[in-house]
């Protein structure tokens, strides 16, 4: 994790896995930027971007790539050291895969862009020229007196709407999606429990901290077909990276 910066957005207190996660993140040699205070998500994303660009630009300026988290994700440290390697080696953006709370891949195809994703902001490693590519073609707005830059927006658009975290990817020019071991805390008991007929994750009777995980298994094909259990209700969901 030597030379990343490591950006969350949060309005409340982090999960207490996470922060264990995050830890493990920066002992490992990555550097923690938090942004709070914000209910505004959209605006939560670009402030917190700008100050990593304004970091990377002074004290962090060794540091060659953001890795995005969210504030309820469990981040093993060799699921984000293959995230962040991808983007560092390769020079474009690159996601952990991991379900939603109504049993989804936070992800979805880029219509017309083969290979590459639209995905949630859980687990995205960006090389810091990406991002400033983005930083320089992107607007700039004032808020309370300090300038921020746009790198992402929420709205409209052809006529669905689009939240502020696949308008982020379509910004980067798209994500690459990694088929790595991720979870997300969920109020309900979700876990994904195979991946191509091999039990890969642990059990349904896993809990940790009076909460149930959710969770992605590492597995490196073509093609990876995943199960979500929880109270009897048994949905598929179809991978293909």
């Amino acid at each position: 994790m030597k030379n990343t910066l490591i950006v969350i957005s949060s309005n409340r207190e982090m999960e207490p896995q996470t922060r264990d996660s995050v830890q493990g993140l920066c002992s490992a040699g990555a550097q923690l930027l938090l942004e709070r205070g914000s209910a505004c998500v959209t605006f939560a994303r670009c402030r917190a971007l700008s100050l990593a660009c304004e970091h990377l630009r002074g004290a962090f300026a060794e540091r060659d790539v953001v890795l995005m988290l969210d504030d309820d994700m469990i981040v093993p440290l060799e699921a984000a050291q293959a995230v962040v390697d991808a983007a560092r080696s390769s020079g474009a953006p690159h996601a952990a895969a991991y379900a939603t709370v109504v049993k989804r891949l936070a992800a979805a195809r880029w219509d017309g862009h083969p290979g590459l994703w639209r995905t949630g902001l859980g687990c995205v490693a960006i090389p810091k020229a990406k991002l400033f590519e983005l930083e320089e073609r992107s607007e700039s707005f004032e808020m309370n007196g300090k300038a921020y830059t746009a790198f992402t927006s929420a709205g409209a658009h052809k006529g669905v709407w689009m939240g502020e975290d696949f308008r982020l990817c379509e910004n980067l020019g798209g994500v690459r999606l990694l088929p790595v071991w991720l979870s997300v805390y969920l109020p309900s008991p979700f876990l994904c429990l195979r991946a191509k007929g091999r039990r890969l994750c642990a059990p349904a009777s896993v809990e940790a901290g009076g909460r149930w995980v959710c969770m992605f298994a590492p597995d490196c094909s073509r093609r990876a077909r995943f199960i979500f259990c929880g109270r009897g209700d048994t949905g598929r969901r179809e991978f293909v990276p």
